[in-house]
């Protein structure tokens, strides 16, 4: 009897820890957000018969389980570690692991994709040719493309040589096509991409903001880099979904600054409407899992920036141009900003009505390349 009880007493201990962790799962208070992943937990499903019948229901509260499970994030951990350590995986969830913790997205084009980035250029090659002030275009690498030794061996990557060289000879008869290439490749050994984020540094941002200011014949401004704040502790996109137990984190740059952001809030056929001024960079942002956010307090449609300089310059972007705008506005008395996936109306209204003297196109080229909203920069604001 003894030896019976023995033999089934692994299986006694693994059913009482399912039993302990499903009771401490059900009664546990429920979190309303994965910080992690930055992303609101799954509630639990409600009941239908049709739900049931197609799958749905038990789809749905199978998430609700997963998200809600007793010690989520240690069992994250240790599957990530037992993928990266014992088992060597060098990718989780599209994010391909490289040498020293630098973490890649893991890029390839699609068929939809690469349908989108031709008419992505193609719309900004409509809008420059009818555009009344210069237009300069810079889309930046990704990290894979200038820190591509760092990247694990036989990693598939997209041509992004061929993607830039099809933008120069569609655009640069049309305007100014400015390639950082060399210039980020120059100082690929500093820390001028993140490590867990698919987001450049402030510094990688800065030598990016010296070539703009050469091939524009601005004098750039020379901040003091010993007063920059320091901003420990950051886990970016890529470590969001890898969840690597060992990451070093990322420590974001910047400098105070008192110039005012005005956010518009754009209803209709363009009405603009004021929102409360706020500061360039939000310093409570800081204090979230998201820091990156901080700069420009996020994604805003269109907002206004005042400066120091003369002029005035509208940019288009994704995020990659939110920690290099504050470098601008030492050049100019003002900086508009527009982002289109939070904007859907034409610019030549807008670059009239406020009187820019010049416009400047800052995407990272993946970004630039995903962008469903940049069709939108040739719409009559009478649609």
């Amino acid at each position: 009897m003894k030896s019976k009880l023995w033999t089934m007493f692994p299986s006694l201990v693994i059913l009482g820890i399912v039993c302990v962790i499903s009771l401490l799962s059900l009664f546990a208070p429920k979190q309303e957000m994965l910080t992690v992943e930055n992303r609101k937990a799954s509630s639990i499903p409600s009941f239908s018969f049709a739900d049931w019948m197609s799958g749905d229901y038990q789809e749905r509260l199978q998430d609700y389980s997963n998200d809600h499970v007793a010690f989520r994030q240690g069992w994250i951990h240790l599957k990530c570690f037992v993928d990266e350590m014992l088992l060597m995986k060098t990718e989780e969830d599209d994010i391909l692991l490289g040498k020293d913790s630098q973490m890649f997205t893991k890029e390839f084009v699609s068929a939809d994709e690469n349908e989108r980035f031709s008419k992505n250029v193609s719309a900004l090659a409509t809008f420059m040719e009818t555009a009344q002030v210069p237009v300069t275009v810079m889309l930046v690498p990704s990290p894979a493309a200038i820190l591509s030794e760092q990247l694990p061996a036989y990693a598939p990557m997209v041509s992004e040589d061929s993607m830039l060289a099809y933008v120069k000879n569609e655009l640069q008869p049309l305007g100014t096509v400015l390639d950082v290439r060399d210039t980020l490749y120059a100082h690929k050994d500093e820390y001028i991409y993140y490590r867990t984020d698919h987001h450049w540094t402030t510094l990688g941002a800065y030598y990016a903001y010296l070539d703009f200011c050469r091939q524009s014949g601005k004098e750039p401004c020379n901040p003091d880099w010993e007063q920059a704040v320091q901003i420990e502790d950051f886990y970016g996109t890529h470590y969001s979904k890898t969840r690597y137990p060992l990451t070093r984190p990322d420590t974001i740059t910047y400098f105070p600054m008192d110039n005012q952001m005005i956010e518009y809030k754009v209803t209709g056929d363009a009405v603009f409407e004021a929102q409360e001024p706020q500061g360039v960079i939000d310093l409570p942002q800081f204090h979230e899992y998201d820091k990156y956010a901080a700069f420009l307090g996020g994604n805003p449609g269109y907002c206004v920036i005042a400066g120091q300089g003369e002029g005035k310059i509208l940019v288009v972007k994704d995020s990659y141009a939110n920690c290099f705008v504050p470098f601008l506005l030492s050049n100019y008395e003002q900086a508009g900003v527009v982002d289109y996936r939070s904007y859907a109306y034409g610019l030549s209204n807008l670059v009239e009505k406020e009187g820019y003297d010049e416009i400047l196109i800052l995407y990272s080229l993946q970004g630039f390349a995903k962008d469903t909203g940049l069709v939108s920069i040739n719409r009559p604001v009478s649609e």
